[in-house]
Formats: C-alpha cells, structure tokens, sequence
C-alpha cells in the first residue's frame, strides 16, 4: 500500500507559473522502516513543460539549527495540461522526516521540503543512545553506546544543562561497527561546574551525492557531575637537625 500526501505551493507571478504548484505525494512502503528501499511516487500540476525536477530532502535539526540533505532526484516526465510524474528511489532509507522540493520554470524554492510534503521513515524511532551511569566526577569518564547508525562515526557533546541552546560542537566521536552499533568512553571536562549535565550524540554519514548527513539521536542523555573530593596534604615530616659532639681528648 502506498500513503498519499497533497500540498500546494504558491509559485511566482511569472507567465505560465502565476498559478499554484499542486504536489502530490505517494509513498510505498506506506510506513517504511529503516532499511528499507522506497519509492516516492511526486506528481505535480502547473508545471510547464521543459527541464523539471523533483527532489527529496532529509530534514534534520540539532535543537538549534536546522538543515535539510538532498537523498535523491528524478526528472519531472511532463504530460498535457501541465500535469507531470516521477519517482524518486531512496534505496536502504534512513531514519527520519523527508519533504519534496519541485524545480520547473522559473520555479526555484529554497532547498527545502515544500509544506505538506514531509514524510516519515522509521515513524517509531529505532536508534537509541544511553548513557552508561546517572553521575560522575568532574574530569571523569562514563560509557555512552547506542545503535542504528548507518555513518561511520558518531559525534558527541557533552555540555551544561540549561545553557541558552546553540549549535552541535562535537567533544569527540566514537567509530561504528558493521551492524551500526557503536560505543566508548566520553570525558566530563573539569571545566564543567558540579551539577546537571547532559550529552548529544549524532550519527555522521555520506549520502550518495557526496553531502554529510548528520542524523541526530533523540532526548538528551543527563547526568549529575560531582564536585572531586578535596585532597588534604598532610604536612611534610621535618627531621631534627643532629646536635654536634665535641670530641673529647684522653
């Protein structure tokens, strides 16, 4: 079975394009998982004939900022009154929401999924990353492992909870194995302040256009960072200085 999304988009008042792009939008597996090799079936209404195309982009957001890969095109084949089909293939989908953007005419939208478009693989998330202990000392270390990264590496971000939210700056990474399992130990710097912390980890991979994708792991993994035990030097032992002896004579 295949699911059917319909979203219209306003084109710019130029000749043949001063009327709405119609897209619909059909998907087989209608609820595909990871893995899986699926079709995206776009037709569009409003185009005119000529070099046109359809394209399907991974959105993804770290929180902070959002961004959007390009996983597959395929040319619009246009037929009479404007109507025109095509079908994208995403072999081994990844996990995530994908849109559509059409490109026909002058017709040139951001590099974004248009509205109404999107599309869920893997509508249950699948990967998973844990945090190995609830706690750590400043400057110590904890195991974070997860899952179901297709990439070669996973980054990390181990930062204050409660910090004003910014961009992903990766602390480390940690390889993936064949099954897309992966694991290691991630250091708490002593610069972070005893209290709540919390770590990010995002899978790094290479689509086939040659783009780096980046797919983040949902939540956030917290901890309690503890403030290191004092040391108390204890005070050095002096040795009393030997009191010369006068020789005596016979």
């Amino acid at each position: 079975m295949a699911s059917t999304i319909t979203g219209v988009s306003q084109a710019p008042s130029a000749g043949a394009q001063a009327e709405n792009i119609r897209v619909t939008v059909r998907v087989e597996p209608e609820t595909p998982d990871p893995g899986d090799d699926v079709s995206v079936q776009v037709r569009v209404r409003g185009c005119p004939p000529g070099d046109a195309r359809v394209e399907a982009y991974l959105s993804t957001t770290d929180g902070a900022t959002q961004s959007a890969a390009l996983m597959g095109r395929a040319p619009l084949i246009t037929t009479m009154f404007y109507q025109a089909h095509a079908t994208i293939a995403l072999p081994k989908a990844i996990e995530g929401w994908y849109g559509v953007r059409v490109v026909c005419g002058s017709y040139r939208p951001d590099r974004v999924p248009l509205p109404n478009t999107t599309f869920a693989v893997g509508a249950k998330p699948s990967k998973r990353s844990q945090l190995i202990g609830n706690s750590v000392i400043e400057g110590g270390v904890l195991r974070l492992e997860g899952d179901g990264c297709p990439g070669s590496k996973v980054e990390y971000q181990v930062a204050q909870t409660g910090l004003h939210a910014g961009a992903f700056i990766a602390n480390g990474e940690l390889a993936t194995n064949a099954d897309g399992t992966w694991g290691g130990d991630v250091t708490f710097p002593v610069t972070l302040a005893p209290g709540a912390a919390e770590v990010k980890a995002r899978c790094v991979l290479q689509n086939r256009y040659g783009d780096v994708v980046t797919i983040n792991y949902g939540g956030q993994t917290q901890v309690t960072v503890l403030r290191a035990p004092e040391t108390t030097v204890p005070p050095a032992v002096t040795t009393p200085a030997a009191t010369p002896t006068t020789p005596t004579g016979p």
